[in-house]
């Protein structure tokens, strides 16, 4: 009898028919025109566009993959894993997308040997394209001791690069509009 009870509680509750977990829609934040509130959208806005974002990622992803190639011998740089995006929680209220590019694995590790050349090879690469905030390096690695290296941009993009058993390689963009959905948003914007 008293699991029914329990049960029929639990359900009540979960399923909305009480006011435990309610909230009442305030409606949109003011300013916000069907794109965002003024704060949110207005860092977006002057901010590249995500196709340009993803054009520099992967020709950043190119030129480190080959220099770690060269580096490494017998390295061959393979994507292992699709890109996928996700809306922004600090961004909320726009239609702005973090990219979380694919993981970029060779079989062949980076040597304790080498890391140093490798990893200073991505902190140069990186910097071209504005991911100069180097937050984390493995420093005099030895024999096969996991190593990893991780540089931000100033727009919370992040780039992981390590090795132990594999070397792996990922970049993840902070949160950009699209060049439609930013056109969208300064059509609908009052004048």
């Amino acid at each position: 009898m008293w699991r029914l009870v329990i049960t029929f509680l639990l359900a009540f509750a979960l399923t909305g028919c009480g006011p435990m977990f309610e909230s009442e829609y305030q409606g949109p934040a003011e300013g916000d025109y069907g794109y965002g509130a003024p704060a949110e959208l207005e860092p977006l806005l002057a901010r590249r566009d995500a196709e340009e974002v993803l054009a520099d990622r992967d020709r950043m992803i190119t030129e480190i993959t080959a220099e770690l190639s060269r580096i490494v011998p017998g390295s061959t740089w393979l994507p292992n894993r699709d890109e996928r995006s996700s809306e922004c929680g600090e961004f909320g209220s726009t239609d702005a997308e973090r990219y979380f590019g694919r993981n970029w694995v060779s079989k062949v590790p980076v040597p304790a040997a080498l890391w140093d050349q490798a990893s200073q090879a991505v902190i140069d690469i990186a910097a071209k394209y504005g991911y100069t905030d180097v937050t984390g390096r493995s420093e005099n690695p030895v024999g096969d001791q996991a190593t990893d290296l991780t540089i931000s941009d100033s727009e919370d993009g992040r780039l992981s690069f390590g090795s132990q058993t594999n070397a792996v390689l990922q970049v993840v963009t902070g949160c950009y509009l699209t060049a439609e959905n930013k056109r969208k948003a300064r059509e609908a914007a009052p004048k």
